[in-house]
């Protein structure tokens, strides 16, 4: 059986690009996920074209995003959430209806887009990089503050608000009643309330068992299995790995702390590898040459959408957050 060498060129083009570009961000004073994303974007298509295999590549990345998220489950606690439960689930929702309603005003009355797609326009914009932020907040030290706990309630709340739009994408596009679109909703998240709850009883018992075996290596490798299950189960479900993931990572954190810390510091190296890997392959998407012809257009939509999305949060989570401990208004 012959190894696929291409794609473990393409593998190694991709950390050793990770590894150069971030420490030069890191020696200038940068974040290093800006160095990831620079060096993806050099090795990419649009400017080396080093990469061969970019699907596959790309495929393997993807698991970046997963661990990611599961370890910053496996760190935020169900308390975290409950604390900032009104204004993650009130205001994340709000925040997307907003986005919607301007983006179908602006696009049919100034661009002359049709409404179905304003209302995509609106979806595409509404929603943040959940992996992006969070390993924003890592790097700053901000995850656990209370403005960090609010910023992961919200893109948690994002994130389940897209699992639900995927749900009934295909039931609109086949031009299916209200009630249907209701009642696959209702149905989804029933299915996923039952596999929480089997999972909260199985997670710990797992983890006790792999505690059992004495050896460090099947734990992580238990725990990564952990992670993976919970992660298909919700892809099958709501179509989001990432609220799997999560989820998975929540769970952990259920177990005796002796063991939720146990695999937070077995799985800190696999999370922050494909880490690297991830945000290094989302700067393949990249293309230099396309920025600069577009330079002009690419800015507005930028600067529009980061100002638009600060002016309605911030009265949100004003209005909303005043109940969150340690959250200053002033």
């Amino acid at each position: 059986q012959e190894i696929d060498e291409t794609l473990l060129e393409d593998i190694g083009i991709l950390i050793t690009a990770s590894s150069v570009c971030g420490a030069i961000a890191s020696a200038l004073g940068q974040p290093i996920l800006l160095g990831y994303l620079i060096g993806g974007s050099v090795i990419g298509p649009g400017c080396l074209g080093l990469i061969q295999q970019f699907v596959q590549v790309e495929t393997l990345a993807q698991l970046g995003a997963t661990f990611l998220l599961f370890g910053l489950g496996c760190e935020f606690s169900v308390s975290n959430l409950v604390r900032v439960r009104r204004v993650a689930i009130l205001g994340g929702i709000l925040q997307i209806l907003v986005v919607i309603g301007i983006s179908c005003l602006a696009g049919t009355s100034i661009a002359g887009m049709s409404v179905s797609s304003s209302c995509f326009l609106g979806c595409v914009l509404a929603m943040s990089s959940t992996t992006m932020v969070v390993k924003g907040l890592m790097e700053t030290n901000e995850i656990n503050t209370a403005a960090g706990k609010i910023t992961v309630g919200i893109l948690v709340m994002q994130d389940i608000c897209l699992a639900i739009m995927l749900a009934v994408m295909p039931v609109v596009s086949a031009g299916g009643s209200i009630e249907r679109m209701f009642m696959i909703v209702l149905i989804k998240l029933l299915v996923m309330a039952c596999i929480i709850l089997v999972c909260r009883w199985i997670w710990p018992v797992c983890l006790r068992a792999l505690q059992g075996s004495k050896s460090q290596d099947l734990f992580l490798l238990g725990v990564v299995t952990l992670c993976v299950v919970m992660t298909m189960m919700t892809e099958k479900v709501l179509n989001s790995a990432e609220v799997g993931a999560f989820l998975s990572g929540m769970l952990i954190n259920t177990a005796p702390r002796d063991l939720s810390s146990k695999a937070v510091h077995l799985f800190e190296p696999v999370r922050d590898i494909f880490a690297a890997l991830f945000f290094s392959s989302i700067g393949m998407l990249i293309n230099p040459a396309f920025l600069v012809k577009q330079a002009i257009a690419v800015s507005i939509l930028v600067v529009g959408v980061l100002i638009g999305k600060v002016l309605i949060l911030t009265p949100l989570v004003i209005g909303l957050g005043s109940d969150v401990p340690g959250v200053n208004l002033e």
